[in-house]
């Protein structure tokens, strides 16, 4: 089993406000609180697409056993593991010396620097990997594009715009385009 979950959010998005209100030909101050808004829900919509967090965020990922080499983190980039934790044999949780394992910040993953160590038997999130990840200004262009456009279609459509339900949430739905470029983001086809 495999959770992730956002234990400090980004403060800061990696689109300005004055970038967005220049996207959306937005001159005047009255919308500022409406449009700084929609940028952190779009910001989360944008995260869950591809799995690029926007903006520096600290997130707890957590897997039931260590694995027989290395543990890959599901949201890059990392920019720093803060720790790994984990219940040993005895039922006590540990924290392991970073000396113990490399981090490869660029791939997001983790490798031991000899083994991992034994986990509690059947203990479902044996292991807790607490990492920092995201891009204070280094976004992909696909991303950034994908934010800008997402974010013209909810402007525009405030008030009008439908809900996705298919999928048990209550999310709005992407525009097309940004879904193409998130799915280039995902696939990897950049």
């Amino acid at each position: 089993m495999h959770s992730l979950r956002k234990t400090v959010p980004a403060t800061e998005l990696p689109v300005s406000l004055e970038t967005v209100k220049a996207h959306l030909r937005v001159t005047w101050d009255d919308d500022d609180d409406l449009i700084s808004g929609m940028m952190l829900r779009v910001a989360e919509e944008i995260e869950a697409g591809c799995g690029i967090p926007m903006g520096v965020a600290t997130f707890a990922e957590t897997v039931d056993e260590f694995p027989c080499n290395h543990i890959t983190i599901s949201r890059r980039p990392v920019v720093s593991v803060d720790s790994v934790a984990y219940w040993d044999i005895h039922g006590v949780q540990q924290t392991l010396d970073p000396a113990a394992y490399y981090s490869a910040l660029q791939t997001g993953r983790l490798l031991p620097n000899c083994t991992w160590p034994c986990t509690q038997w059947n203990r479902p999130e044996a292991v807790e990997i607490t990492f920092t990840a995201g891009a204070s200004d280094n976004l992909p262009p696909q991303a950034v594009s994908a934010f800008l456009l997402t974010m013209a279609n909810r402007f525009t459509l405030r008030g009008e715009a439908t809900t996705n339900t298919s999928a048990g949430t209550d999310t709005l739905s992407l525009p097309p385009a940004a879904v193409m470029l998130l799915r280039q983001l995902w696939r990897g086809d950049i």
